[in-house]
């Protein structure tokens, strides 16, 4: 009896030193996996940080490189030295919350027009649309360099002002597309004018392209070069290209209109316009 009770208080401590042991063992890994996760999210974070740094970099230098006054977005115009660049930032300024205020209006029309559409409550009226071109100064691709190398581009349209009339369920999309609302026959047309210096030789041509949502890539419907206008006594001379033509197209067909020397086009919306409407 008395050998006994001397060896169990050793037990006893030889107990409490292995449960000590793997407790300090335990909170030993929990430590280096703690260290583990908290390295592994201090690199992705400074990753991350130096992605956005090189896109924000990349964005500039883009906006460099195709004109865009994106100075004046960064720029602190009450300082003396930047007085000379308040006029164009200022209508730039105005330009890009009228351009947001019409994408904002255009995204809550195109979503009524689809509730409607959904609920059949258009459906008396013909699918029709006219668009005008937007501004000069809207034509936001006028300004990229291209390196004297004509390229296509798409004309951006007025559906707010102007000579905009819309009909049914025939709606232009934020990307500047006619949406087609219903399968069936419909009659497309389009003008384009150009105006070039005397003497100064250019090719143009106008394309009208159709997207689908089984096939997104663009497909072209149809092309017109240009005739040339007469001009009296003046310094510049006149083209004008237009082109109209039925088609049979389906619901959710796409159309948008591109030009090759988008420099040389008149934004007047009576001189350039676009538009549909639905035969049967």
């Amino acid at each position: 009896m008395t050998s006994n009770l001397q060896i169990s208080p050793n037990y006893s401590q030889l107990d409490e030193n292995i449960s000590e042991n793997k407790t300090a063992k335990g909170q030993y890994i929990f430590f280096l996996i703690l260290t583990l996760i908290l390295s592994t999210e201090t690199f992705i974070t400074a990753f991350l940080l130096y992605d956005f740094s090189e896109d924000i970099h990349r964005t500039r230098e883009t906006g460099k490189d195709g004109g865009y006054p994106i100075h004046c977005l960064s720029t602190d115009l009450t300082q003396p030295t930047n007085q000379a660049g308040i006029a164009s930032c200022d209508l730039f300024n105005q330009e890009l919350k009228q351009t947001a205020q019409q994408r904002l209006l255009m995204d809550i029309q195109n979503y009524v027009l689809e509730t409607l559409g959904e609920h059949n409550v258009t459906e008396i009226f013909k699918p029709a649309v006219h668009v005008g071109a937007k501004q000069e100064l809207k034509q936001y691709q006028r300004l990229q360099k291209n390196d004297g190398v004509p390229t296509l581009d798409r004309i951006q349209w007025d559906n707010m002002n102007g000579q905009f009339s819309q009909e049914g369920l025939m709606r232009l999309t934020p990307d500047g597309e006619i949406a087609v609302p219903h399968d069936g026959i419909y009659f497309v047309f389009s003008q384009v004018n150009f105006e070039t210096q005397l003497g100064q030789i250019m090719h143009f041509t106008q394309y009208l392209y159709k997207t689908t949502a089984s096939y997104p890539r663009p497909v072209m419907l149809a092309k017109s070069v240009v005739t040339p206008c007469v001009s009296v006594n003046s310094s510049v001379q006149l083209y004008s290209s237009h082109q109209g033509a039925l088609f049979r197209l389906e619901k959710g067909d796409r159309l948008s209109l591109y030009v090759l020397n988008i420099s040389a086009v008149r934004f007047p919306q009576e001189a350039t316009y676009f538009g549909a409407f639905m035969i049967n």
